[in-house]
């Protein structure tokens, strides 16, 4: 069975408890992976890194829905852990140059607050 993990408000609130599961189910022989709306360059998160190593691939969907974009890759999740369900099925409504994705980036600390940091379409 495949498990997709989201990160933002999910894995990253608690990364040791989520560690934890993702072990038992490894060990039960279940496949887990991240499925994150987020860049692969421009959002990357050290722990990334840690799942990683854990076995974990990572999957960035650039804001597109995880479902349709892992299906595109041949992966088809039985079981989502995921604090927001519509992030399964909907495009993200922040585009590139969206302030909100702007203001996110800034306060995840990704990019600085000024204009330089707004990428385009």
């Amino acid at each position: 069975m495949i498990i997709a993990l989201d990160f933002d408000e999910t894995y990253n609130l608690d990364p040791n408890l989520f560690d934890d599961v993702t072990r038992m189910f490894q060990q039960h022989g279940h496949q887990v992976i991240l499925a994150t709306y987020r860049h692969p360059e421009l959002d990357y998160d050290p722990l990334f890194l840690r799942l990683e190593k854990q076995g974990v691939k990572v999957y960035c969907t650039d804001g597109k829905a995880k479902r349709p974009f892992l299906a595109a890759l041949g992966i088809n999740p039985a079981v989502w852990i995921d604090d927001n369900p519509f992030s399964i099925i909907k495009d993200s409504a922040w585009k590139h140059d969206s302030p909100e994705l702007h203001a996110w980036r800034v306060e995840k600390g990704l990019i600085s607050s000024g204009i330089e940091g707004v990428v385009a379409a």
